[in-house]
């Protein structure tokens, strides 16, 4: 079938159906949401503790009788950790939650650029099924010129063949245009969390985006909203965060303690405590957190140099790739395609008028079939490495 559904589908509307439907990002807006919850509770003391005890009861004589010594006891307990830790670990929550929400970003960006690329695939197909139907068209007119003129004895028997030849050939590339057709319908409908069997309707028409931004006007774009770069930001705040929290490792803790007591033959009494936990152990356990923190901060600005440097890379070749695909797709439909319909025209005129044989005919058409399949695959490679390119920066480049 050329295309089975007239109605049309807007790009932003799947999108926003996908983001919508996926299951991955709505998972990591629960993570997010939960990481944010997980703040007051970093910053906020243990909960205090209270005990109850009976102490000395004897037991040959009723407790709490005049010959009893015994007595009830009443604590009430706090663990302190030293100032700076819980403030240290409320921003290592924060610290985490913004991770979150870059991972959230990220993914929510991929999700647009496949979409993006899915969609653009499917325009491609749409119009090479339609080129490819047009051009079968006019093959079906050189047959009918071949065999008119075979009929009055100025043309030959195999030119009917071979225009045949060529037609069976388009009918084998329509077959196989319209199965891709048929998996990027399943592929998007996957895309979108819906059953394979949705009727999905037509992209509507492509033109080619404007992108006027230099390399480093894109450079700084990456470096201002990139997700990827800015989670690997927050990688290193982290470790750095872990390391100091884990140096604070050799300062003890406190616990202050409150006892009430009260007896069966004397005056109740009044009682507090404060005690320390001691870092004695320090060489096997104080000492390794500061050197594993240390290879965690290390590991933590590699990757950010890593993923800087990738991301830079990306940017770089993808500019490049989207200059060159709209030079060719101005080259084709100002320059190349006119000349290549002028150049059949004369061809046309050319045969009927028994001037030139059928293979110059069929040359000239298969030229110019191949050049229009160029400007249409220039045309969505120029847009799906714009998609490409929104996903590495992090940010928008055209309205479509």
């Amino acid at each position: 079938s050329a295309l089975a559904d007239d109605k049309t589908i807007k790009l932003e509307d799947l999108i926003n159906e996908a983001i919508k439907n996926n299951p991955e990002i709505k998972q990591l807006s629960n993570e997010v949401n939960a990481s944010r919850l997980k703040i007051p509770q970093e910053k906020t003391l243990d909960d205090p503790m209270f005990g109850f005890g009976i102490m000395d009861i004897p037991l040959n004589v009723p407790a709490f009788g005049s010959d009893s010594f015994a007595g009830v006891s009443v604590s009430l307990s706090q663990k302190v950790p030293y100032p700076e830790k819980l403030s240290l670990k409320g921003k290592m929550a924060e610290i985490n939650a913004g991770m979150n929400e870059q991972m959230l970003a990220e993914k929510i960006n991929e999700i647009k650029k496949r979409v993006k690329i899915a969609y653009f695939k499917l325009f491609f197909v749409n119009k090479s099924i339609a080129i490819t139907l047009k051009n079968k068209e006019l093959l079906k007119d050189f047959a009918k010129i071949a065999e008119s003129r075979y009929i009055v004895g100025t043309g030959l028997q195999q030119d009917i063949i071979k225009a045949n030849i060529v037609l069976s050939k388009l009918g084998q590339n329509l077959i196989e245009l319209n199965q891709q057709k048929q998996n990027l319908k399943f592929e998007i409908n996957n895309l979108l969390y819906r059953l394979p069997s949705t009727e999905t309707g037509e992209p509507t028409e492509i033109k080619l985006s404007n992108l006027k931004l230099s390399l480093k006007d894109l450079e700084k774009i990456a470096l201002n909203k990139s997700p990827m770069l800015k989670k690997t930001d927050y990688q290193i705040d982290m470790s750095e965060h872990e390391n100091h929290l884990a140096k604070l490792g050799y300062i003890p803790d406190f616990e202050f303690r409150l006892n009430y007591h009260t007896w069966s033959d004397r005056a109740d009494l009044v009682s507090g405590m404060v005690s320390i936990n001691l870092p004695v152990w320090y060489k096997d356990k104080q000492n390794n957190q500061v050197k594993e923190t240390e290879f965690l901060m290390i590991s933590s600005e590699q990757e950010r140099k890593n993923t800087f440097n990738n991301t830079l890379l990306n940017i770089a070749r993808l500019s490049s790739e989207i200059n060159k695909d709209s030079q060719l797709y101005d080259l084709l439909t100002n320059g190349i395609i006119p000349q290549t319909e002028q150049a059949l025209k004369s061809s046309i005129i050319s045969y009927q008028s028994g001037k030139s044989d059928f293979l110059s005919l069929r040359d000239s058409q298969i030229t110019l079939l191949n050049y229009q399949m160029d400007t249409i695959k220039n045309l969505v490679e120029h847009e799906k490495a714009i998609a490409e390119l929104e996903f590495e920066i992090g940010s928008e480049l055209v309205k479509r």
